[in-house]
């Protein structure tokens, strides 16, 4: 999707992005270089999304992990427990900010 729409992206993006890979496989890859950056795993994951109101139990987190079938507002909500560099360059802030709001609209 990134790519299609050709917009900027964060620069340890670039070496996914460029492998000429599926998207689920792309979003794949880079959420978990994003965990990875974090040393998060998904069930840790799971407990920060929660502590921002985001209820996902890690066992279903993981498989849309590993599916890479999750939407880009997981990204968004990684971004909004723990800044995402280069980001800014494809979302603005207050993407990432509204992410949270409605992740905690969504749990109250």
């Amino acid at each position: 999707m990134i790519l299609a729409l050709g917009a900027e992206y964060p620069e340890q993006w670039r070496p996914v992005l460029s492998a000429g890979i599926g998207d689920e496989e792309s979003a794949r890859y880079i959420l978990l270089r994003e965990l990875t950056a974090r040393d998060l795993d998904s069930a840790a994951f799971a407990r920060k999304l929660e502590s921002v109101g985001v209820s996902i139990a890690s066992g279903a987190l993981d498989e849309q992990i590993r599916a890479g079938s999750f939407q880009f507002v997981l990204i968004l909500q990684l971004a909004a427990i723990d800044h995402v560099v280069g980001l800014e360059r494809f979302v603005d802030d207050s993407d990432v900010f509204n992410a949270r709001l409605n992740a905690l609209g969504a749990s109250g």
